[in-house]
């Protein structure tokens, strides 16, 4: 089945007679497919998509192993049927059918995203109907993105399909967005996996599909889960923040040494505006990044942006307070994205980044 479909997001690896899709993880965890794949490193499963052109067909049904709790959506000529996610109505075996047939004739581009881990059997057309893998572009976009909890998606209706990272591909034209992001972690705070600094390693492992050469993009975006670091340059605390994110962002250009970087600041969720928390993270993570000195990539302030913090205030939604956007942007754990939030952070990424295309457009 692989040689007629072209995937992006992750790397499809057999189990049985499915595919499973992966990202790189450090140890067990929610989503963790090592039951499935007995080697190491682990691995989580996290957005793929499955992209196949159809010729003469009117229809096309897609066999997935899921259940009730997981997400897809469809893609023709792209462009969703619905951009709302859908929930599979079974636990186990499903069969999607996709109609054809009030669209002009063939051929069409079908790309069918799916989230966690779930399994991809097969793709049936009537039999006077083919599929075939769709041309790569030359315009094709890879990008990894990583760090926390709000890049893996945490606090959307639908899992690690609402995540930022992947509107903000799609809003720029991505093609091949991966997350690499691991709840809980930090530039110094393991969340009971490893570092940011540490994550890296599996990457080129996990996406054997890709070279690391071939990454155009990668935006880091952590620091929320780590402690404060104060303001003294010199208090232990400060320093060793301060070495572990030009650690982290020297191997990153070790792994992508072609890939234009953003480092985003960290998230201040239900903090406050310009919590004191993550502004002191942020300042120190600046300081780091600009003592790094790498001409290709490009830091965006989140919690000390100017003229105010990407998000502001104290409430969340179902308990809101009036004190700022979090009202609306915070999902009732009171510290993740709700829906409305992880595409607010992606419009407000998105942004940040065609305004530093735009400058280095006329460098």
């Amino acid at each position: 089945m692989l040689s007629a479909v072209r995937i992006t997001g992750g790397r499809a690896a057999p189990y049985g007679s499915a595919y499973v899709f992966r990202v790189a993880d450090n140890v067990i965890a929610n989503g963790n497919l090592s039951g499935l794949l007995p080697t190491t490193p682990t691995y989580n499963s996290w957005i793929s998509e499955v992209e196949f052109q159809v010729d003469t067909a009117t229809k096309v049904q897609a066999r997935l192993t899921a259940n009730t709790t997981f997400f897809y959506r469809v893609l023709v000529d792209g462009r969703y049927i619905s951009k709302t996610p859908n929930a599979y109505t079974a636990s186990g075996e499903n069969i999607l059918t996709i109609d054809l047939s009030a669209l002009p004739q063939g051929p069409h581009i079908v790309k069918i995203e799916v989230d966690t881990n779930q399994q991809f059997i097969s793709i049936s057309v009537p039999s006077t109907a083919s599929i075939s893998r769709p041309t790569v572009s030359q315009d094709r976009v890879i990008a990894f993105c990583t760090g926390d909890s709000y890049s893996e998606g945490q606090g959307s209706s639908f899992k690690q399909m609402g995540a930022w990272v992947k509107s903000l591909g799609r809003r720029m034209g991505w093609t091949d967005v991966r997350q690499v992001a691991l709840g809980g972690t930090g530039y110094v705070q393991a969340g009971g996996r490893v570092v940011l600094a540490e994550q890296m390693v599996t990457w080129p492992v996990v996406n054997d599909d890709i070279a690391m050469s071939q990454v155009d993009v990668v935006t880091i975006a952590s620091g929320y889960n780590d402690p404060d670091p104060g303001t003294n340059p010199a208090a232990a605390a400060h320093i060793a923040a301060y070495n572990a994110a030009v650690l982290t962002y020297q191997r990153t250009r070790a792994m992508c040494p072609n890939a234009r970087i953003y480092v985003f600041g960290p998230w201040n969720g239900t903090r406050g505006t310009n919590a004191s928390q993550s502004t002191n993270v942020e300042n120190v993570v600046k300081a780091a990044f600009s003592a790094w000195g790498d001409r290709n990539a490009v830091f965006v302030p989140v919690t000390t942006a100017s003229p105010q913090s990407w998000l502001t205030g104290t409430g969340r939604v179902g308990t809101t307070n009036s004190s700022g956007n979090t009202d609306f942007l915070i999902s009732p754990d009171a510290v993740h994205p709700s829906d409305m939030g992880h595409d607010y952070i992606a419009r407000m990424a998105e942004t940040a980044i065609r305004a530093d295309l735009a400058a280095a457009a006329t460098y």
